[in-house]
């Protein structure tokens, strides 16, 4: 998905509106290392084209290897 966030005010409401999270408390982390990105200076210093994940209360992130399968159901 792609959101166009100038601020991470404008991008928090984009990421709600768009995935139905208005209930749930949800951490915006960067997709590469699982760093969250819970403050205005902090996202201001990321590059254009940075890679978010959302990751919902209890849920961590895990890297993703280069060497995994995924598996899709045939039916």
């Amino acid at each position: 998905m792609f959101w166009d966030g100038r601020s991470i005010t404008d991008l928090i409401p984009q990421v709600r509106d768009t995935l139905m999270l208005a209930d749930k408390p949800f951490f915006l982390v960067l997709e590469e290392d699982g760093t969250v990105v819970d403050t205005e200076e902090f996202f201001q210093t990321l590059g254009d084209n940075t890679h978010f994940m959302i990751l919902e209360k209890g849920q961590k992130w895990m890297p993703v290897s280069k060497n995994t399968v995924t598996q899709t159901a045939t039916g």
